[in-house]
């Protein structure tokens, strides 16, 4: 009797992102499914449109509140400094730019599953456990990073203000969830393509040392052919995620920008005493505003390590590949295309970017940080 698998005994790319697909589908920013152990596209009109919706008469209801509640200059007007809280507009912008593109790629997808699919049985790819395993931590993590600030904000300023001034805010959490949901969902792609690079370098490692080259070559032509295939591949999976993450990626940054400027502006309000009830407690608004800028900025930098981690293990291929063709043992057709796939790898790496505009690295984590202070100067010298 055939033994029919179970989703369980199914070891595939579909299987190690389980962990955050589940979430996804629930705010309809994923649309694949498995039926009968293949992948199928399980998309609706009707259920966006119905979050498109529900979403913006919800949120018209929080800005109602919230420019009631406000303070205002004394001409009636708003203050700017607290336009800047008001970031769950430009949140609900980039939802339903999420949607979109989940809609625009909802085919392209299971033939990007499938690719990686095809890479996997080409290497002999036996990362899966420790795949789904990454990509649970790092889900974990980050919604917990994300969740407590948030839960320690609400009670704090529902003991300060009482709750219906924080429950208007309230709003910008939910969404605070959900931008945590797309960065997490790349940095698991970011994965995806590190363990493929992984299994990439451990073909090769057997065949050199540090300080030398091995006499004992396990390869031949058509295995670096193959390998030279499977990373073409690896790069036009990278283009898919640097398509549909790339412009998504830049309003994050941007949100994150006003996330960290706002963060900051309150502390400082609050420990200059502009914004502070005359009781003990006072500081700790301050306190948990600057535990969320953690939290901001957390999710930024476990994006960025996972991408430096995904670059490393592209200059590592290289560096091992010119300890091989080191090798006087090779012969010259074995030589020539190990040169040819090192020179593919090293003009062409593995780059993650926000389309086009900057490319997710360290410099990027240097760049918002002089964004945040320089602004945060500028709030403080004007505050009233």
């Amino acid at each position: 009797m055939k033994k029919i698998k179970t989703k369980s005994d199914l070891k595939d790319t579909f299987y190690t992102l389980a962990p955050i697909n589940w979430i996804l589908t629930f705010f309809a920013l994923n649309c694949v499914r498995r039926k009968n152990g293949k992948l199928v596209v399980h998309w609706s009109l009707l259920r966006n449109l119905s979050s498109i919706v529900t979403i913006f008469i919800v949120i018209t209801c929080f800005l109602y509140g919230k420019v009631s509640n406000i303070e205002k200059n004394e001409d009636g007007s708003i203050k700017f400094i607290n336009l800047i809280e008001m970031t769950f507009l430009l949140d609900y912008v980039q939802y339903i730019i999420d949607l979109y593109y989940v809609f625009k790629t909802k085919h392209v997808l299971i033939k990007y599953y499938e690719n990686y699919d095809h890479i996997d049985k080409i290497t002999g790819m036996t990362y899966y456990k420790s795949i789904r395993t990454s990509i649970a931590y790092t889900f974990i993590i980050n919604i917990v990073i994300i969740l407590f600030p948030i839960i320690l904000d609400y009670l704090t300023y529902s003991v300060m203000f009482g709750w219906l001034r924080p429950t208007l805010f309230s709003i910008d959490y939910f969404f605070n969830m959900l931008n945590t949901l797309t960065i997490v969902n790349l940095t698991a792609h970011v994965i995806q393509m590190t363990y493929r690079l992984k299994r990439i370098e451990s073909i090769f490692k057997h065949s050199y040392t540090p300080l030398e080259a091995s006499n004992n070559i396990f390869l031949n032509n058509w295995d670096v052919l193959y390998i030279k295939k499977c990373y073409l591949m690896l790069l036009e999976q990278t283009e898919y995620v640097n398509y549909i993450y790339g412009f998504r990626m830049v309003l994050f940054s941007l949100l994150e920008i006003i996330w960290m400027v706002s963060e900051i502006n309150i502390a400082i309000r609050v420990t200059s005493g502009s914004l502070r009830p005359d009781y003990p407690p006072a500081y700790f608004p301050g306190f948990v505003s600057l535990l969320r800028l953690c939290s901001f900025s957390s999710i930024l930098f476990s994006l960025v390590h996972r991408c430096e981690q995904t670059y490393k293990k592209n200059k590592n291929i290289v560096n091992i590949l010119d300890f091989i063709i080191m090798n006087e043992c090779l012969n010259a057709e074995l030589k020539s295309s190990l040169v040819e796939l090192r020179d593919l790898v090293f003009f062409r790496p593995i780059v993650f970017h926000a389309s086009d505009y900057f490319t997710i690295n360290k410099k990027l984590l240097v760049s918002v940080c002089s964004v945040v202070v320089t602004y945060s100067i500028i709030f403080f010298q004007n505050m009233d």
